[in-house]
């Protein structure tokens, strides 16, 4: 790749894993996994990304101008849990969504257990909007945890390309990230 002056000066990691749709428009064959809904890369960048993808090992699909995108992941997933929780917990600050209904949902994530996540000092917090700002903080933290473990759990399929979905759906809180979208498309994004 060729040096360039001035711009962020991204690492090839970094690059990867902002690159969720890791193909470009005029790639041939069928959008048949969740890496191909849409086109992520400019015709004219993709023998930088190939370059890149070269350098870290993410194998190419077939038909070419396509790839897996094993870093992106985390990225998506990041993306997923912090729109998720706050576009809800917005939803309760603008009086869309009940103080019951919010409490619960983020309730219940912070209570999985493969969340790890303690929330003690909720009972010496008397404002009703600083205890949602509570579990909202704690929610993320114990979906952190979750996805992490998950990562872990199915690195060698992500790494291999043979993962390809969410990762935020193979989480414990997965039916209750669910329960939230739904509530969010019926009472917040309407």
């Amino acid at each position: 790749m060729t040096n360039v002056t001035g711009g962020h000066g991204l690492t090839y990691p970094a690059i990867a894993a902002f690159a969720k749709y890791p193909r470009c428009a005029s790639s041939e064959g069928q959008k048949t996994s969740a890496s191909e809904k849409k086109a992520g890369l400019f015709q004219c960048d993709v023998a930088t990304f190939s370059e890149i993808a070269g350098e870290l090992g993410i194998p190419t699909k077939d038909g070419g101008g396509k790839w897996y995108r094993p870093l992106a992941f985390l990225t998506e997933a990041a993306d997923d849990v912090c729109y998720g929780i706050m576009d809800f917990e917005d939803g309760y600050k603008h009086g869309l969504v009940s103080y019951m209904e919010t409490s619960k949902l983020l309730t219940a994530i912070c209570e999985t257990p493969s969340g790890n996540t303690r929330f003690d000092s909720l009972d010496k917090i008397i404002d009703e909007r600083q205890k949602i700002g509570y579990l909202r903080a704690k929610a993320i933290n114990s979906l952190i945890f979750q996805l992490a473990a998950s990562f872990i759990e199915n690195e060698s399929e992500i790494l291999d390309g043979g993962f390809d979905r969410p990762l935020s759906d193979t989480v414990e809180s997965n039916m209750i990230m669910r329960e939230i979208a739904d509530a969010s498309l019926r009472k917040i994004y309407s």
